[in-house]
């Protein structure tokens, strides 16, 4: 484990025993629920932003595959690729995670349009697995993306770290930058093409 990556994991550790201690959620973390985790070992986040531009465009762009790993965090370019993001789309990858590459692979089960507003949802099977459903809904000028992730942790990402909650933390911020990294990009399409 690099420097960095145990400073990170010491920090965190603290929080959590202040948690622990004090009986009160870090700032943050209110969006991991986990009704079922003791039962099926799933956890879910649940995160939305707003970002500043059509829903048309930030849909058509986000649900391109080609494009996942330039903004979703940890995940690596495509292979195996089958489709443009549509119903059907599947593909293999690598999700990284406290210096793990594991191989993954996705399939997106269903999207679609209703009214001005779009959904996503797709699988994600291998070493992590997980349900996704991104919304896409109009406000304003711009648009709402939610997310809303059921997800199962690796037995072997467990055993490297003890202490589940540090890895629940790391997912969850790991999705609050996802999100923030797919704002930054449809923002700013100058710097960036969408097309």
């Amino acid at each position: 484990m690099s420097k960095t990556a145990k400073v990170f994991a010491l920090q965190l550790k603290h929080e959590l025993k202040v948690v622990t201690e004090n009986h009160h959620p870090v700032p943050g973390a209110t969006s991991i629920r986990s009704p079922t985790e003791e039962e099926h070992g799933m956890w879910n986040i649940k995160k939305s932003v707003y970002i500043d531009r059509p829903v048309d465009d930030v849909y058509h762009y986000a649900i391109d595959p080609t494009r996942w790993f330039l903004w979703y965090v940890g995940l690596g370019e495509p292979e195996n690729l089958v489709g443009k993001g549509e119903t059907g789309t599947t593909l293999d990858t690598k999700y990284t995670m406290l210096g793990m590459h594991m191989p993954i692979s996705i399939e997106v089960l269903e999207t679609g349009k209703d009214g001005d507003r779009y959904t996503w949802k797709g699988t994600v099977n291998g070493a992590i697995k997980s349900q996704q459903v991104w919304t896409y809904v109009p406000e304003g000028e711009g648009m709402e993306i939610t997310i809303d992730i059921n997800y199962e942790l690796p037995g072997k990402l467990l055993g490297k770290v003890a202490n589940t909650l540090i890895i629940k933390k790391l997912m969850d911020n790991s999705v609050e930058q996802t999100l923030n990294n797919l704002k930054a990009i449809c923002e700013t399409s100058d710097t960036y093409s969408m097309n």
